[in-house]
């Protein structure tokens, strides 16, 4: 539609439409429309061709569509949680603090390795239950033998092929949760640290929490609370301290970042749990997960094309980027605190 209603002011307005030189294409001449509408296939075996993708294919069968279309729900569902709890309306105590964040972690890790793995194991034995129950012989042997009891058999089957499908569905999704995850979390930190704070005294503090093009765009500063509680004591040298210093506020919030990243790890494989009579070995199976590395893994060098970035680069910056911010907090808190030394 917008080539045709080009071409109309073209042609009727010519060189007025653009004040500067234009070169266009040559116009293609129009084909010449076909007899019949149908697209011309060359001559081939079709039945052939279409067995030999039945036989390669996994979604040939209702059963195992229908299985992976209920384990993207689950999966899709799982993509919504969280490992914390980003949502900090009031403020409250470092241990109410702690104590919110490890119910989060614990709830989202208890549900991961028991109700998620398990939800999907009863989906797959569910849909292939059928297949469990048929009669070999008679060319009827099925591809999606739960009852299988070769493991030779087992790894050439499609049932091997589907269980590989959704062990790396299942990664996928572990994967893009903890990112959404952990990146709403230390945003949700990050924005309790004002970019600039000025202590005069004991009674005038000033946070600076925007910029002043945020605050031009917003039209107005938000209020801020401040995320923790803490109260300002005397010690037992009778001089003036933080009920929590603000050293272990930091080592806190980072102790957090890390167990809940922690708390996803050896999450089963449901292959394990599904045929336990092919996989008897006591060595379990965990779906690939998440961690932090010590150090910042090295790029990779751009002329060698196999070579891969690391995945987990991005955890470690959102650590050290976290780390900075709050870091920040220690020297302001420090210097209110000095206010108070003359009294």
């Amino acid at each position: 539609m917008n080539k045709i209603i080009f071409d109309k002011h073209l042609d009727n307005n010519g060189p007025l439409l653009i004040s500067g030189p234009l070169v266009l294409p040559k116009k293609k001449e129009k084909e010449q429309a076909p007899y019949m509408g149908m697209i011309t296939i060359p001559p081939h075996n079709f039945p052939e061709q279409f067995s030999n993708f039945c036989f390669n294919s996994i979604l040939n069968k209702d059963q195992s569509i229908r299985a992976m279309q209920e384990i993207r729900k689950e999966c899709n569902d799982v993509l919504l949680k969280d490992i914390y709890n980003p949502n900090i309306t009031k403020s409250m105590r470092v241990n109410e603090f702690r104590q919110i964040q490890k119910s989060s972690t614990s709830q989202i890790s208890y549900y991961l390795k028991e109700t998620w793995v398990n939800k999907i194991k009863e989906i797959i034995k569910l849909n292939f239950a059928e297949e469990a129950g048929a009669a070999y012989g008679n060319f009827a042997r099925p591809w999606y033998s739960l009852n299988e009891t070769s493991k030779e058999s087992y790894e050439m089957s499609k049932l091997k092929k589907f269980l590989t499908q959704t062990k790396f569905v299942m990664e996928d999704t572990l994967y893009y949760m903890t990112k959404a995850s952990v990146k709403r979390f230390v945003q949700a930190i990050c924005d309790f640290v004002p970019i600039n704070v000025a202590v005069d005294d004991s009674f005038t503090v000033c946070n600076t929490f925007y910029t002043e093009k945020e605050i031009k765009e917003m039209g107005a500063p938000k209020e801020k609370l401040p995320l923790f509680h803490i109260d300002l004591t005397v010690g037992e040298d009778k001089k003036p301290q933080y009920s929590n210093p603000p050293q272990d506020v930091v080592q806190l919030i980072l102790s957090i970042f890390d167990a809940g990243i922690k708390s996803l790890q050896e999450i089963s494989q449901v292959e394990q749990k599904l045929l336990q009579h092919l996989f008897k070995s006591n060595e379990k199976q965990y779906l690939k997960a998440t961690f932090r590395p010590d150090y910042r893994p090295e790029e990779p060098d751009p002329e060698n094309k196999k070579e891969l970035p690391d995945e987990n680069t991005w955890v470690f910056d959102e650590y050290d980027k976290l780390r900075d911010i709050i870091t920040k907090i220690i020297d302001p808190l420090e210097s209110y605190c000095s206010t108070y030394v003359g009294f």
